[in-house]
Order: C-alpha cells, then sequence, then structure tokens
C-alpha cells in the first residue's frame, strides 16, 4: 500500500513538472499579448 502510495505521489510530480512546462510557455505569451494590448491601448487613448 504505501509503495502504491509512493508511485502515485511520484507520479503526480513528474505530470505537474510536465504540466508546469507546458502552461509556462503559454503564460508567457498571454502575458506578452496583454502587456501589447495594454501599450497599444495607452497609446492611443494618448492621440
Amino acid at each position: 500500500m504505501s509503495i502504491c502510495h509512493n508511485f502515485r505521489l511520484q507520479n503526480t510530480s513528474e505530470t505537474w513538472s510536465l504540466i508546469k512546462k507546458i502552461i509556462a510557455p503559454l503564460l508567457h505569451v498571454e502575458v506578452a499579448i496583454y502587456n501589447c494590448a495594454q501599450d497599444r491601448y495607452i497609446s492611443t487613448d494618448e492621440i
């Protein structure tokens, strides 16, 4: 039972690290797009 429990924990952490590897670049892209949109909004607001 403890072996199964340990395996599940290890599997979860590996899956989580894989998910973070996939999500991190996506978050960076979203932040970049958001910043671009904000800059555009501010620049058009000044004009």
